[in-house]
C-alpha cells in the first residue's frame, strides 16, 4: 500500500434511494443540496457514496447517506482498462471512467487493476478544472 490517508466522511441528505449496488458510484449535489448518483452531464463529482438507504419509502429528502469527499477513497469503475495511476470522472451511472474536456476529473487511481464493470478501486481524491480543449496526461 503506498498511500495512508483515510478518507475524509461527511452526512449528506439522501435525494434519492441508494441501493448496496450503489456504494462506492460517484455522487453529486442536486439544486437542493442533497446527494445523487453523479451523471455525464455534471461538472465534477463531489464524493463516493460510503452507505446506502432502506429500501422503504420516504426516505428521500430525510435521510442522511455518508459521502467520501477527500483523502483515498473507494470507487467503482465501469469495465475497461483504468488502474493506478490513471485519472477517473463520472460516468452517467455513477462508475469512474476516464476524464475528458467536458467530464471534470475526481481524482487518481492508487491501487487497483483493470476489469469488470463494478470492480472498486482505491483513488486519491485530487479534483481539478480543465478547461475546454486541456489535454489530461496519462488518463
Amino acid at each position: 500500500m503506498a498511500y495512508s490517508q483515510a478518507p475524509t466522511i461527511i452526512t449528506m441528505i439522501a435525494g434519492a434511494t441508494f441501493s448496496t449496488n450503489d456504494i462506492f458510484k460517484l455522487v453529486h449535489a442536486n439544486t437542493a443540496g442533497e446527494a445523487i448518483i453523479a451523471t455525464s452531464s455534471d461538472t465534477m463529482a463531489i464524493g463516493s457514496l460510503y452507505g446506502s438507504t432502506p429500501s422503504t419509502a420516504g426516505t428521500t429528502g430525510t435521510q442522511g447517506v455518508p459521502v467520501a469527499v477527500g483523502g483515498v477513497v473507494k470507487v467503482q469503475l465501469v469495465s475497461s482498462t483504468k488502474a493506478a495511476p490513471n485519472w477517473i470522472a463520472a460516468s452517467s451511472d455513477g462508475f469512474g471512467i476516464a476524464p475528458t474536456s467536458e467530464l471534470q476529473p475526481f481524482g487518481q487511481i492508487v491501487s487497483g487493476s483493470s476489469g469488470g464493470a463494478g470492480r472498486v478501486v482505491s483513488v486519491l481524491v485530487s479534483r481539478m478544472m480543465l478547461t475546454t480543449g486541456s489535454v489530461l496526461a496519462g488518463g
